[in-house]
């Protein structure tokens, strides 16, 4: 599988990680228990693409003729997942204070449907034009979760 796809592939799990992070630190008591079932949602969409990502990675570290039939059903199960994250996150409300970082993220997952539905064409079809798209889908929403998450650590430095 193409490196640098490998490679968003890492910086998107890396970036996942943080978001749930970021989410518990940034409550003050007060608002905890309003902003509690908003979090426990996002943490657990994020676990979901996370998780999606780490199957995608472990599969596609192998070279594709090395690939078990598991191996296809595990990536493309993966495909699916990252491409259902989107109605995941609009079914989501923000409390108002994170409206701006819930946008962010709402554009993260929308790019990852999008460079898993390109990834499952690209591959379907053979077409190298469009897993080179799909690529840039994944870098805009790895950019997208990281304002994501620079929003959400800049609110939790303002409540201290």
């Amino acid at each position: 599988m193409n490196s640098k796809l490998y490679k968003w592939i890492l910086i998107a799990i890396l970036v996942l990680i943080a978001i749930p992070l970021v989410y518990f630190l940034v409550f003050d008591e007060d608002k905890q228990e309003v902003n509690e079932n908003y979090t426990i949602e996002v943490v657990t969409v994020a676990n979901e693409a996370k998780s999606a990502f780490d199957d995608i990675s472990t599969v596609t570290y192998k070279s594709m003729d090395m690939w078990t039939p598991e191996d296809i059903d595990l990536f493309y199960t993966a495909l699916q997942t990252l491409k259902g994250l989107e109605q995941k996150v609009n079914n989501i409300q923000p409390p108002e204070e994170y409206k701006s970082s819930h946008q962010e993220f709402l554009a993260a997952c929308i790019s990852y449907g999008r460079s898993a539905e390109l990834i499952e064409a690209g591959l379907e079809s053979m077409d190298a034009n469009m897993l080179n798209m799909a690529l840039v889908h994944m870098e805009d929403g790895n950019n997208h979760m990281s304002r994501a998450t620079t929003m959400l650590q800049m609110m939790d430095q303002s409540e201290y």
